[in-house]
């Protein structure tokens, strides 16, 4: 890149200045005049130590207002002796910031849980931030990690530049074994449409298309041989049943609310630590609201104030309310009733919501909430 040099030259004979740097062969890149008496050149390297020659002979005042290329900025660095070096020390710095990790990710597979277990588990095998990502072997780790927490079914641990990122699923419960000799029944969780029923063990007690109730048996426990003889069996089967959960609020549509009259009344005492003096009284309203006002006439000295109390009337007035904004509000709180009382791992089917008037102006929501779910369980396993 070659250098450019920008000048400028104060003084007489400038056109006599500029023909002899001419004839000398300085080839100029621009040439801007100013004024009679000053101009500015830009050139190269050799041109300008040939026009500061010239410029001396001519006795014309000459200053450099700007180097530029790849040699300039070598000199400029030369002159500032520390810029190599704060160079060298950001580039060693950046370096070592990128080798080191900053930023530990967990991820849980299977929805949300406590993971303060697997950062206790960071912490024992001596991974925390600013660690060395060269020290860090992403498969020894995994292992490491589910050794500290035996929890978790599965920890994977990859790294990303300055991050670490660990994906985590916990332990799932070990099922209950089947054991075919133990007879039950498997009956109803909760009052139900039978839609259909997958009988692997037993004997069908219910059809598809039926109402049951929560307890009323599904599947028998007992199967007939051979020789038609009945023998008790562990049930085992699924029953999907639809069931229906139900969600209701109620807002008045008319409230009542109580404003001022105008009229007031006032009483007042004189009080101080267990002595009381009435100086005025007031009878009140039979619908009012008090404020009461201290006024110290002791200070410091004397605890002594007096005690006023004001009775203001008020009417009860009635305030309707905008229909529309009273449907939203009790549909919005009885769908939340609804949906609450789903059980775990159940989504909705579909919902809707019904309105109906009631005694005394107001109006009632009810939200229904369709579901479908597996209502066999063993009988033991129904709540009291």
């Amino acid at each position: 890149m070659a250098e450019r040099v920008t000048l400028r030259f104060r003084g007489l004979m400038l056109e006599r200045f500029l023909s002899r740097a001419l004839e000398s062969g300085v080839a100029f890149e621009t040439v801007r005049r100013q004024s009679g008496r000053e101009a500015t050149l830009v050139t190269g390297a050799e041109g300008c130590d040939r026009l500061l020659k010239i410029a001396e002979r001519f006795a014309l005042d000459v200053v450099v207002l700007e180097r530029q290329g790849l040699d300039a900025l070598l000199r400029r660095m030369l002159r500032r002796a520390t810029l190599p070096l704060a160079l060298a020390l950001c580039a060693a710095l950046a370096l070592s910031f990128l080798s080191r990790l900053w930023i530990v990710d967990i991820r849980l597979i299977d929805g949300t849980f406590d993971d303060a277990p697997i950062h206790r588990a960071l912490e024992a095998v001596g991974v925390t931030p600013g660690t060395r990502m060269d020290a860090i072997e992403a498969k020894r780790l995994s292992l490491n990690l589910m050794a500290e927490a035996p929890d978790f079914a599965y920890i994977g641990a990859r790294k990303q530049g300055v991050r670490l990122l660990i994906e985590a699923t916990r332990e799932l419960p070990a099922p209950d074994l089947y054991n075919p000799r133990a007879a039950r029944d498997l009956v109803a969780g909760r009052d139900a449409l039978l839609v259909s029923l997958d009988v692997m063990a037993g004997t069908a007690a219910a059809a598809p298309g039926q109402v049951v109730r929560r307890g009323q048996v599904l599947v028998r426990g007992e199967e007939r041989d051979k020789r038609e003889t009945t023998r008790g069996v562990c049930a085992l089967g699924a029953a999907l049943g639809r069931a229906w959960l139900t969600g209701v609020a109620e807002r008045a549509l008319v409230v009542p609310t109580l404003k001022d009259t105008g009229r007031r009344e006032r009483a007042s005492e004189l009080r101080m630590p267990g002595f009381s003096l009435p100086l005025t009284r007031a009878d009140g309203f039979a619908e009012q609201r008090v404020e009461v006002e201290r006024l110290p006439i002791g200070g410091l000295v004397l605890p002594l104030h007096i005690v006023r109390t004001s009775f203001i009337e008020q009417e009860r007035h009635e305030v309707s309310l905008d229909p529309e904004s009273v449907k939203a509000e009790i549909t919005k709180t009885a769908l939340a009733d609804a949906l609450s009382q789903l059980p775990s791992g159940v989504s909705p089917v579909d919902k809707w919501v019904d309105y109906s008037m009631i005694e005394g102006g107001s109006v009632r929501a009810r939200a229904v909430v369709e579901i479908k779910l597996n209502i066999a369980v063993a009988r033991g396993a129904l709540s009291p």
